[in-house]
């Protein structure tokens, strides 16, 4: 279970703008997993409160796409259970012809929410979506 999946993509060093939100025409398409008490559009809500529930099964994704082109510095994820993520990233009008830019491998935490950041590069790299790969968990869930 992700009890909070939240993602924090920065347009810029200098504009540090948050473009994976909702409220700022993000969308979340696609996710492998559904529940309607808590879907995959709470991964973009900015309540660190909502989370978006995944089965016990691995692998897990979504696509978030954004409202517009996105220039992507870093990505911070807030979730639980987590071991081995991967994010993609596309540059096209459809979601296709994907590259990865980063990985991260989670430690452990008992269940505790697990806060990570990683750096995708400095100037950013332009992106009209990003797709997330949970790949495996600490738990089932």
């Amino acid at each position: 279970m992700f009890t909070c999946l939240v993602f924090q993509l920065l347009s810029s060093l200098v504009n540090m703008t948050d473009l994976a939100l909702a409220s700022n025409g993000a969308e979340v398409i696609a996710p492998t997993s559904f529940d309607p008490r808590a879907p995959a559009s709470n991964i973009i809500d900015g309540d660190d409160e909502t989370f978006w529930m995944t089965t016990g099964l691995y692998p897990q994704e979504f696509i978030i796409k954004f409202g517009v082109m996105a220039m992507v510095s870093k990505v911070s994820i807030l979730c639980t259970y987590a071991r081995k993520i991967v994010v993609e990233r596309c540059e096209n009008s459809s979601p296709f012809s994907w590259e990865e830019v980063c990985n991260m491998e989670l430690p452990a935490s008992d269940g505790r929410a697990q806060l990570e950041t990683i750096g995708v590069s400095r100037q950013g790299v332009p992106a009209s979506y990003l797709k997330v790969k949970i790949l495996s968990g600490w738990d089932d869930f």
